[in-house]
């Protein structure tokens, strides 16, 4: 895969994270002010969340896609030393304990394709330590197809 075409998935995926993040506010707010909802109704799994653990998951995506951007960045530019750190701050070891309670309140699917996706950055971190371009793209598209998969399978949902 060219360089381009990369980049071009990324774009793509980091477009679908947008319309997804757009849809669930405009969903919610629609149900928060009883208005008539014209969308069908999500399907997806409720994530039932405190306020304060909802905050911590939405930060956390936040910070993914942060680290997607500032990756290709570093991959563009062949810097993989910005490449292994941004791929390390979203790894296993990234040493970022969640609020209590938040790992009971995750279904063990959603759990799997977070650790499923921070293994990735894992590997992503170890291709970019080789400057192995080929294996770096393929543990990112990993990543993001975990998320992809994740935000297709659950949405969040905050508890009163």
């Amino acid at each position: 895969m060219g360089r381009t075409a990369g980049r071009l998935i990324v774009v793509l995926l980091l477009a679908v994270f947008v319309l997804l993040a757009l849809l669930m506010r405009t969903q919610n707010s629609a149900s928060a002010s009883g208005s008539v909802q014209f969308a069908p109704p999500d399907q997806r799994e409720a994530v039932s969340l405190s306020p304060a653990q909802a905050d911590h998951v939405l930060t956390e995506m936040r910070g993914l896609l942060t680290s997607v951007r500032d990756i290709q960045t570093a991959m563009a530019a062949d810097d993989w030393n910005a490449v292994s750190a941004a791929a390390q701050a979203q790894g296993t070891g990234r040493g970022k304990r969640p609020p209590e309670g938040l790992r009971e309140r995750q279904p063990p699917g959603f759990r799997q394709m977070s650790s499923g996706m921070r293994q990735q950055f894992d590997s992503l971190n170890l291709a970019a330590a080789q400057g192995d371009r080929s294996a770096a793209n393929a543990a990112l598209g990993q990543a993001l197809n975990a998320c992809v998969a994740c935000h297709d399978s659950y949405r969040i949902e905050i508890a009163n």
